[in-house]
């Protein structure tokens, strides 16, 4: 772990200090077993404080918030409870890529959106909807890849319109896209990168 702690134009104190490094790498060593660095800088606003935080773990993801208050320990508490959400949505999709690669399949219903800088803790106030299948979309995969780029999902269900089977993708831990066919018929799932989603920066076709 490195960590620094600064203030910007402004003596921070052993306290105040102390307490940004204990909350962040608390924060971090709850949603995160590996290795991380990072930084917070508190300074003036005008008649407020602002702290910025940062922080880059080791699995290559990269967390960066700010937040303002009338003082200097308030500042500082915004901050980490919004660098803790972050934390908290990076788990989340780790979890997501594990249940996949491991051959588990959490179905379109728990694909959970990022929520804003107050979010709403989904442990306690979502609720699971079934879904018609029905309404699932009949599109090519090539338009169904598209799509998952265009509107930054992190998984879509959607019905091929060449075998008419059902079948999910979803981004890889690897950045790739993923592909798995949930028709009966269907021997073996395809989690490996096809050439034509083997690159989530590609431009797809889109109607």
């Amino acid at each position: 772990m490195s960590l620094r702690v600064s203030g910007k134009n402004l003596d921070l104190g052993e306290v105040l200090r102390s307490q940004a490094e204990e909350r962040l790498a608390a924060a971090v060593e709850k949603y995160f077993d590996g290795g991380f660095s990072g930084h917070v800088t508190v300074e003036r606003d005008g008649p407020d404080f602002k702290t910025e935080c940062s922080v880059h773990l080791d699995s290559g993801s990269t967390m960066n918030v700010s937040a303002t208050a009338g003082d200097a320990y308030a500042s500082l508490n915004h901050a980490i409870d919004r660098i803790s959400k972050q934390l908290r949505r990076n788990k989340r999709k780790r979890d997501d890529h594990s249940a996949h690669v491991d051959g588990g399949l959490r179905g379109a219903a728990d694909d959970v959106s990022d929520f804003d800088e107050e979010g709403i803790d989904p442990g306690t106030s979502s609720a699971l909807i079934a879904e018609p299948l029905t309404q699932v979309a009949v599109m090519s995969m090539a338009h169904a890849v598209a799509a998952l780029e265009r509107n930054g999902g992190a998984s879509m269900l959607f019905r091929n319109v060449g075998t008419r089977r059902f079948n999910y993708i979803y981004r890889r831990a690897d950045g790739h896209i993923g592909w798995i066919d949930l028709s009966e018929n269907a021997t073996a799932s395809r989690d490996q990168p096809t050439a034509a989603q083997s690159d989530t920066r590609m431009s797809a076709p889109v109607s």
